[in-house]
């Protein structure tokens, strides 16, 4: 589209990149965007669900989140030295603790797209959302 329109319009593009240019997208995301979406979600969970699956939903947060970052960590001390890169376990569980937590939003809406029964629905939404927030 702006190939197009930059054709009928000189200066379109060169604005178009100046622009862009003046955004701070990291701005925009974790101050602007973020903070709605996270909203949307927890304003779809369903609070009476979440009370009464309180126990599922720490043991999945805490114990899946250890487990998938000592997974990955594992995983990283052993490929990468075949790569020829080195790196302590210290750097490969952060790297897991930043890369694996799921994406709350993705989440709610898959279930609740899917029809997933309301029980479950809140063990995992709470879970990828207190994952999420660590």
């Amino acid at each position: 589209m702006m190939i197009v329109m930059g054709r009928a319009f000189p200066g379109l593009q060169a604005w178009a990149v100046t622009l862009v240019g003046r955004i701070w997208f990291e701005d925009l995301i974790l101050h602007g965007m973020l903070g709605l979406l996270l909203f949307a979600g927890a304003f779809l969970l369903d609070l009476l669900y979440l009370s009464r699956e309180k126990l599922a939903v720490g043991l999945l947060s805490v114990i899946g989140t250890l487990l998938s970052t000592a997974s990955l960590a594992a995983v990283m001390q052993w490929t990468l030295p075949l790569l020829g890169i080195a790196a302590p376990w210290i750097e490969c569980l952060f790297f897991g603790t930043l890369i694996l937590p799921t994406d709350p939003i993705a989440v709610l809406e898959m279930l609740h797209r899917v029809g997933v029964p309301k029980n479950i629905q809140a063990q995992l939404a709470s879970e990828s959302s207190i994952q999420f927030k660590q």
